[in-house]
């Protein structure tokens, strides 16, 4: 479900493009609930709820109109990648992607549903739901987000043991809602972080950048924050408990979007195992 101030968010993508080809070039001549390690290749499956009390109206209204005063918290799951185009001394360029699809938590009823629904709502426990609970949360949802991104790792820094790595990158998104047809939201922008590298908060990252969310009246020109935590390892030896917080905002008198998600996200590749 992860993841430049003062430049439109499509300057940010074709930036990171250029990055990633002049570092492929120079290699030749001589990267949302981040990959868990620093293999070239990694997938995820994740579940979790997504807390909407303090979203914007904009983004309620849009998701659920009928029912936007109410509208609360979601459940969500989704699948995300990592890919690794570049690997250098010290720098490495990622293609990365994901999808969130979201879910009602009213339309996953753990009460009447003994089966998948029941495992799927221990996410709010952080216990480890079977791979039912995301085919659940697949089969409700109302809402999808998806999208696709180049990260630039550009430089290391910190202490032994707590090694970070900082970046840049730019991604294009969208978001739909089933049964109301049109065109998509259309949400992308580019931005530069820290993620830690080693600790018991691997993976963990901070992240602000600058882009656009049609969401809003004034959807160009907004600044995102995103802070992700995740730490250890929960009862199930594949997966790890992670929380997240993504604020998107005018930084002036319009509407400002908050949303926390927290759950479990699982490495596919180590189910296979």
């Amino acid at each position: 479900m992860t993841r430049t101030i003062g430049l439109h968010a499509r300057s940010l993508v074709i930036g990171a493009a250029a990055f990633a080809a002049t570092s492929l070039c120079a290699a030749g001549a001589a990267f949302a609930q981040t990959p868990s390690t620093d293999a070239p290749i990694d997938i995820g499956i994740f579940v979790g709820s997504s807390i909407d009390s303090f979203a914007a109206g904009d983004l309620r209204k849009y998701i659920n109109p009928d029912d936007s005063g109410t509208l609360s918290e979601q459940l969500v799951a989704g699948f995300d990648f990592d890919y690794q185009l570049y690997a250098g001394r010290t720098r490495k360029v990622w293609l990365y992607g994901e999808t969130v699809h979201g879910a009602r938590s009213g339309e996953v009823d753990c009460s009447k549903d003994a089966n998948a629904s029941k495992d799927a709502c221990k996410i709010a426990s952080l216990d480890a739901p079977s791979p039912q609970a995301a085919l659940a949360i697949f089969r409700k949802a109302t809402t999808l987000e998806g999208m696709l991104g180049l990260r630039a790792e550009l430089a290391e820094m910190g202490p032994t043991g707590a090694r970070s790595v900082f970046y840049l990158k730019g991604q294009v998104g969208f978001l739909s809602v089933a049964g109301r047809g049109g065109d998509l939201v259309d949400m992308h922008h580019g931005g530069l972080g820290l993620r830690l590298k080693e600790g018991p908060f691997s993976d963990s990252y901070f992240e602000v950048g600058y882009g656009r969310n049609d969401l809003f009246a004034k959807n160009t020109g907004r600044t995102k924050i995103d802070a992700y935590l995740t730490f250890g390892r929960s009862s199930t030896p594949r997966a790890k408990p992670f929380f997240q917080m993504v604020i998107d905002s005018d930084l002036a008198s319009g509407p400002d979007n908050i949303q926390t998600f927290f759950g479990l996200d699982l490495n596919v590749l180590e189910l296979f195992k």
